[in-house]
């Protein structure tokens, strides 16, 4: 019957993933936008909450334990996109960077979308936020979680098949919102017209740098020491160069 559909009728869920105040929003909310994409409109934990519970909880195959999962994970998402009437669905929850071989596995039609922003600006725009799903976290932790969810992010990514994962620069979309978008769309094998007038419209370049402005000098210095090497291998530049950094902390700890 029509209104009985089976789980595999759940075709090319996208997740956005990355660090929290990357972009992730901004991103999810202007795809959501799209005719062909339903944006599920509340971050959750229930990825991360039942794969942790599948892990250690369930005695089954690998396998079996994926069936579990595409089934609980149509279920919920499914339903919301019948509401749409969009052929797909977008999830977005940053920390499901920690469930993503879980999802391609129950998916594996399934595609990432990586939002990766300048880890100064992160930690400025938590010191700004001060969310309680952060815990109010200090610039060091702000610096650390970035590492971790964005570290894990590039190297989960870099080992999925063709056309699973794709890195998004948040700098080049603000600085370049059309074509960023023609990119993503191209990649996730829809359209871009229907969002390209509203990109070029709505977006506000200028945030990209707003943290040169609003992050003090020694909490730079930090985000940078905590960052540097993910940070050089994303092409993102110190401040400074390494030896005046150094020194400014040695006169701080003298």
């Amino acid at each position: 019957m029509a209104s009985r559909r089976d789980p595999d009728t759940l075709r090319r869920p996208i997740f956005v993933v990355g660090c929290w105040r990357s972009g992730t929003t901004y991103l999810a909310r202007t795809l959501g936008r799209h005719p062909a994409i339903a944006h599920f409109p509340s971050e959750t934990g229930v990825l991360r909450g039942f794969f942790r519970w599948m892990e250690d909880g369930v005695q089954a195959t690998t396998e079996q334990k994926a069936e579990i999962g595409r089934r609980f994970v149509s279920g919920w998402l499914d339903a919301y996109r019948r509401t749409t009437g969009k052929p797909r669905v977008l999830e977005k929850t940053p920390p499901n960077v920690n469930v993503m071989n879980w999802v391609l596995a129950c998916f594996p039609d399934a595609q990432f979308l990586h939002i990766v922003r300048d880890p100064r600006a992160v930690v400025s725009s938590m010191q700004e936020a001060r969310e309680a799903r952060l815990g109010r976290a200090t610039v060091e932790q702000g610096a650390r979680f970035w590492n971790t969810l964005v570290g894990k992010a590039v190297r989960r990514g870099g080992r999925m098949p063709p056309g699973r994962y794709l890195e998004v620069r948040y700098e080049r979309l603000l600085a370049e919102p059309p074509s960023e978008f023609a990119r993503i769309l191209a990649f996730l094998q829809e359209p871009a017209e229907p969002l390209i007038e509203f990109v070029e419209r709505e977006t506000d370049p200028t945030r990209a740098e707003r943290w040169r402005d609003l992050l003090a000098d020694e909490d730079v210095v930090a985000v940078e020491e905590i960052c540097a090497e993910l940070m050089r291998d994303l092409g993102y530049r110190p401040s400074r160069p390494a030896a005046v950094a150094a020194t400014d902390r040695d006169r701080r700890d003298a």
